[in-house]
């Protein structure tokens, strides 16, 4: 047929093609091709048909209610709602711009398709590093003539400000500072990089992290560089803590005040390398067995039973892994300095309450224990009750034997595979004895 087609656009792999019908031909609407040039191939076909009436909504989610927003992105919400009589395939254009001029890095294109009567909506973050500056949002659209369409957001700017994260780590907010700025109490970790202070008063906790980019009077302990580094963090016990984001730590330490007649629970948010007496500077071993002789022992909660929480030894420290720790007498009252060596802070998780207790390991009867609220026994003596609460389920005529060392169980079923099985749970299988009570009948 009759058409004129130009280039509307390019790239190094890609051309954009406009195709209008010759008006000879009756035809009203308007194409777009994509031509592969690696592959050469079409990508697609696009129609553009009149009767459109694209309708767009911007909104800045991160600005205040002045227009400020703190940091160096903006978040946008682009909502398009097509009030014409036919769909729009086409391309929209969102992009952020200073006095009508597009900034660098600050424009997406998408193709989309919207029917008539419909909406669409776009969320994106755009970089942006203009500060103190009148900006807008501006997208833009073909309409039904091939001619470009654009509507402009209300002017905001971008300020210099610091992130704030509170003691429980799980909500966040900005603020604008110029000056000094004194951290308050309630706050566990705060980004200075996109502020323009050049002091700051750190708050009294000890574990507050402080993410930097540049050196800032006042704040000498657990900075973190701009690269996500840091050369050392130090956290006390007893204190808030919360990492935001991943940090390389030449060292990492925490340091915690032992009870040796009591257990008492442990969480790391690092995977220690060593474990040292801090007034002696004796380094510690984790006790390996009931037998060991380390000085520290662990234990890591693998199952809950009717008697209480079923434990075993752990051998290792893991991130953010609840343990029970147990020292020897000669470390009471004494402070133990968990140690990290190059490596990675990981980010802060949540632990509730009942992570501990599905925590998911294999318990062996060598080195079992459960805790009954006041103290903790060997597997050898753990009850038998939820066994016993199994092989009710699985079948009847059931008698369970129990002493000091082991369980003499007799029971009826029509599946033993899985009364074996479920023994296993217990300690070692020593006798097996399986027969078919029909053929005895």
């Amino acid at each position: 047929g009759y058409a004129n087609a130009s280039i509307a656009a390019a790239t190094t792999d890609s051309l954009l093609f406009e195709i209008t019908p010759d008006s000879r031909l009756g035809q009203t609407d308007y194409y777009m091709v994509v031509y592969d040039l690696n592959n050469e191939g079409l990508i697609y076909t696009n129609m553009l048909t009149r009767n459109t009436d694209i309708q767009p909504v911007i909104r800045v989610l991160n600005a205040d209610e002045k227009g400020k927003i703190i940091g160096n992105t903006v978040d946008l919400s682009v909502t398009y709602h097509n009030k014409g009589t036919a769909p729009y395939r086409g391309f929209i254009t969102i992009m952020l711009c200073k006095d009508n001029d597009e900034l660098p890095n600050a424009t997406r294109i998408t193709r989309t398709e919207i029917a008539n009567g419909d909406s669409m909506t776009l969320h994106l973050t755009l970089p942006c590093n203009v500060y103190n500056s009148d900006l807008n949002v501006t997208t833009s659209w073909l309409d039904e003539t091939m001619n470009d369409k654009e509507i402009s957001s209300p002017v905001f700017r971008l300020v210099k400000g610091i992130v704030l994260w509170n003691k429980q780590g799980d909500e966040s907010k900005a603020e604008y500072a110029d000056k000094n700025f004194v951290v308050p109490d309630t706050v566990s970790a705060v980004s200075f990089r996109y502020s323009n202070i050049t002091a700051a008063t750190p708050n009294a906790s000890p574990n507050t992290i402080y993410l930097m980019s540049k050196s800032t009077k006042g704040i000498t302990a657990n900075m973190v560089g701009p690269q996500h580094t840091s050369a050392n963090i130090t956290l006390q016990d007893g204190y808030a803590y919360y990492v935001p984001e991943k940090v390389y730590c030449v060292k990492a330490a925490y340091t915690r005040k032992v009870d040796a007649y009591q257990w008492s629970t442990l969480v790391m948010p690092f995977a220690p390398t060593t474990i040292t007496d801090k007034a002696t500077g004796e380094v510690l071993s984790l006790r390996k067995s009931a037998t060991d002789n380390g000085k520290v022992m662990l234990l890591k909660p693998v199952s809950v039973s009717a008697s209480g929480v079923n434990c075993e030894i752990a051998s290792q420290i893991e991130p953010f892994k609840p343990y029970l720790i147990a020292v020897d007498e000669s470390l009471h009252g004494h402070e133990l300095t968990f140690t990290m060596q190059k490596d990675t802070l990981p980010v802060t998780t949540t632990i509730d309450d009942g992570t501990w207790l599905a925590y998911n390991s294999q318990r062996t009867i060598s080195n079992a224990y459960t805790f009954d609220g006041t103290q903790f026994k060997l597997a050898t003596t753990l009850t038998a009750e939820p066994f016993r609460a199994y092989l009710n389920s699985i079948g009847d005529s059931l008698v369970i034997g129990e002493d000091d060392e082991a369980f003499k169980v007799h029971v009826h079923t029509d599946i033993p595979g899985a009364a074996l099985m479920e023994a296993q749970k217990y300690g070692t299988l020593e006798l097996a004895k399986i027969e078919n009570m029909r053929t005895q009948a």
